[in-house]
C-alpha cells in the first residue's frame, strides 16, 4: 500500500502548471470618475459638433446688402461647430456689427430682446434688401425698359438717376452716360433702327426712338384692324 501511496503523490505533483489568472485591481471611486471624464472628453473631441474653440476671421457687417448672406452663413457655421446657444450666438453677432448695421440694431428695441438668431437675420434681410432696392447706384445699374413702359417714361427714370449720381458732370458728359445706358437697355428693334441710322446724340436718339415706336404702334393697330 505504501508504494501506491507514493505513486499517487507523484501524480499530484506532476499535474499541469496552474492557469495564469488575470489580476484585476479595483480603482477608487475618484479614479473612475476621472477616467469617465477623460473618456468623455476624448469622445467629444472626435465630434465636430463639440468643438468649442473653433474660430474663423469674420469681417464685421456694416449693412452692405450683398454681404449679408455670407455674414449669416459664417455665423451659423460657428454656432454649429462651437455648439453655441442662441443667446451666445446673438452676443457674438452684436460684436460684429458696425456702421449702418449697428445703427439699425440699436434703433430697434425689439431686436434687443430677440431670443433667436433667425429673428435677427430676418430683420436685417427685410431692412437692408429694401434699402438696396432704393439705392440709386444699384437702380441705375439694373435699369431697363420695362414691359408696357413707354420710351418717354424710361427716359424720365434714366434722366433722374444720372442727375442724382453725377451732379457735378457737365451736360455733355451726362448725356454721354445717358446715351450708352439708353442704347443698351431699349428693345432690339429700336436699338437697330438707331444704330443703322447712325444716331449718336442722346436727345436725337430719344426723339427718334419715340418716333419709331409710335410708327410700330400705329402699324400694329392698322394690322389688327385690317385683319381682325
Amino acid at each position: 500500500m505504501a508504494p501506491q501511496t507514493r505513486r499517487c503523490k507523484r501524480q499530484k505533483n506532476q499535474t499541469s502548471p496552474p492557469v495564469e489568472q488575470l489580476s484585476v485591481s479595483v480603482p477608487s471611486s475618484s479614479n473612475v470618475h476621472n477616467d469617465v471624464i477623460e473618456a468623455s472628453n476624448t469622445y467629444k473631441d472626435s465630434s465636430p459638433k463639440a468643438r468649442n474653440n473653433f474660430s474663423i476671421n469674420i469681417s464685421s457687417f456694416n449693412g452692405e446688402p450683398r454681404l449679408l448672406k455670407f455674414f449669416q452663413n459664417q455665423i451659423l457655421d460657428l454656432q454649429y461647430l462651437n455648439r453655441w446657444s442662441e443667446k451666445e450666438t446673438i452676443v457674438f453677432i452684436r460684436s460684429k456689427l458696425t456702421g449702418a448695421a449697428l445703427d439699425f440694431y440699436l434703433a430697434n428695441s425689439s431686436l434687443h430682446n430677440a431670443n433667436k438668431v433667425e429673428d435677427i437675420f430676418d430683420a436685417f434681410s427685410a431692412f437692408f434688401q429694401e434699402q438696396e432696392s432704393k439705392n440709386p447706384i444699384i437702380e441705375f445699374d439694373r435699369i431697363c425698359l420695362k414691359p408696357q413702359e413707354t420710351i418717354s417714361q424710361f427716359v424720365l427714370r434714366l434722366d433722374s438717376l444720372v442727375t442724382t449720381l453725377y451732379p457735378s458732370l457737365s451736360v455733355d458728359n451726362q448725356n454721354t452716360i445717358k446715351y450708352n445706358k439708353f442704347i443698351a437697355n431699349i428693345d432690339n428693334d429700336t436699338r437697330l433702327y438707331l444704330l443703322q441710322n447712325n444716331i449718336k446724340g442722346y436727345q436725337e436718339a430719344v426723339q427718334k426712338a419715340i418716333f419709331f415706336n409710335n410708327i410700330k404702334i400705329q402699324n400694329k393697330a392698322y394690322y389688327n384692324a385690317d385683319f381682325s
